[in-house]
């Protein structure tokens, strides 16, 4: 049977927690009322415009709190004054985007207002932060978050007044980017030719051969080079590379020029040896005549004469002098007709190589596409920089888009604390409060939960020790009546075993 002294743990009931009192300051938690009335001098605030007003609305966009304006009535108009400053503001941003995505882009597409749009908002919500969020008190904690959003500000005037500029001088602009692409559309067939110029400025190519001479005049002057081969690396022209801007010579040109050029060689080995015996039979024909003249004491055509004359004929006829001459003379008129042919030759090609570079020009014109956004700041920095006047216009344009789109941030900045502005801290400390003490009240909820955790938890062990406890008096018991039987049935056995014997 059970022992008497066991306890029953069901009989065991912990104490219920209860939860301690959050201690508060005095007057902590007087009705915000009272506090709003103090600050504002107003014992009762001013009753709310309606949902659709005007005012309330613009206000909306300041991030104004109606409620707390409603104890300062008298700043409802700055309020709303800030409001519209922001909402206008968001508009130029709205409409700079759209200027400069269709700039961008060429289109006018719903899509680019509907990114525009989306700018819009990101700005309305930059500027209702800035006019909105709360500044330090303390003179030196203001400046930095005055630079930092000022600085953010200014960034985004920037970009919000270029594309605003760029349409105020929209016609400048466009005259600007016309002549530039002027310019670069002369200067990029101006490669095309220095690359490729006539043949006949070309070394060798054009040149022919000069006059031929008289039968005893000798040689004429030394002929022009004969052209280099083309190299295996495109030549640089006046900074160019003219790899960039190939035409290939026509392979009929080519090989006039190599058979000219081949038969110029000829011909000035040719006129080298006529030159050469031209000079040694004048010089035979100048002592013939010398002393036929009677230049050396003998006058008259005597038999010392004869005999000179008969020694420069001989000389003529054993060089072959008019064989020479006669080839040297046919050679020449070979050179000049293949000449005359690479001329015609070239005349053609320029033709074709200008037409082709017609073409060329004409595509790169057109794969440059509408005036984009980039050019037209280009133009605008080159305009700037050529009329001070216009530099000066173009810079208090952008000056002025700018400080509009800083004006919601002066606005802050510049003025004074002011009863609203009070009571946004005060509002905002009582939150902090309220938040503090209910953070408080859950931290005394969560150490009665965890007292009651341990509690439940004590009660547990202890029901398990009071089960082990009765489950080990229960097996007590029963040894103990089964310890009591054995002598009763012992004594039965013995006497059974006596009677039987």
């Amino acid at each position: 049977m059970p022992s008497p002294h066991r306890v029953d743990p069901d009989d065991y009931q912990p104490e219920p927690h209860q939860p301690a009192a959050a201690e508060t300051e005095p007057g902590l938690f007087r009705y915000p009322q009272e506090i709003f009335s103090k600050i504002s001098g107003q014992p009762e605030p001013d009753p709310l415009p309606g949902k659709w007003n005007v005012g309330r609305l613009l206000r909306r966009f300041a991030g104004s709190d109606e409620r707390l304006l409603a104890w300062v009535p008298q700043e409802r108009p700055r309020y709303t004054g800030l409001g519209g400053t922001v909402l206008f503001t968001a508009l130029m941003a709205f409409v700079s985007m759209g200027i400069a995505l269709s700039l961008a882009f060429g289109t006018r597409s719903p899509l680019v207002w509907l990114l525009a749009a989306l700018w819009f908002l990101l700005i309305l919500n930059f500027d209702r932060w800035i006019v909105s969020a709360p500044v330090p008190e303390h003179r030196w904690q203001k400046v930095p978050t005055i630079v930092v959003r000022m600085g953010m500000a200014f960034v985004f005037g920037i970009v919000i007044a270029e594309p605003l500029v760029l349409a105020v001088f929209n016609t400048a602009v466009e005259q600007k980017v016309h002549e530039v692409r002027a310019e670069e559309l002369k200067a990029y067939r101006g490669n095309w030719m220095a690359c490729n110029p006539d043949l006949g400025s070309i070394a060798g190519l054009g040149a022919g051969v000069a006059p031929i001479p008289g039968a005893s005049a000798g040689p004429s002057a030394a002929p022009t080079a004969a052209p280099t081969p083309a190299p295996t690396k495109a030549p640089v022209v006046n900074g160019v590379d003219c790899a960039l801007y190939p035409i290939p010579l026509p392979d009929r040109v080519r090989s006039l020029a190599t058979e000219r050029d081949q038969k110029k060689t000829q011909l000035t080995v040719m006129e080298a040896e006529l030159a050469t015996n031209t000079a040694e039979h004048t010089k035979l024909v100048d002592a013939a005549k010398n002393d036929c003249n009677g230049s050396t004491g003998h006058y008259g055509f005597g038999p010392v004469c004869r005999q000179l004359y008969a020694t420069a004929d001989a000389y003529w006829a054993s060089h072959h002098m008019d064989q020479l001459l006669a080839d040297v003379t046919a050679r020449r008129g070979e050179v000049q007709k293949l000449s005359d042919e690479i001329q015609a030759e070239s005349a053609a090609w320029a033709a074709k190589r200008d037409q082709y570079v017609d073409e060329q020009v004409q595509r790169w014109s057109q794969g440059r596409g509408d005036v984009g956004l980039l050019e037209r700041i280009e133009a605008l920095n080159l305009l700037s920089a050529k009329h001070l006047a216009l530099a000066l216009g173009i810079w208090a344009v952008r000056a002025l888009f700018i400080l509009v789109d800083l004006a919601p941030a002066l606005a802050k900045f510049t003025s004074s604390t002011t009863t609203y502005d009070r009571l946004v801290s005060a509002n905002l400390k009582l939150g902090e409060l309220r938040y503090g003490a209910r953070r408080a009240e859950d931290a005394a909820d969560a150490e009665g939960w965890a007292e009651d955790a341990k509690a439940n938890l004590a009660v547990g062990r202890a029901r398990l020790k009071a089960q082990r406890t009765a489950e080990y008096e229960t097996i007590m018991d029963d040894l103990e009546k089964h310890w009591a039987r054995v002598p009763d049935h012992m004594g039965r056995e013995g006497r059974r075993r006596r009677g039987s014997a």
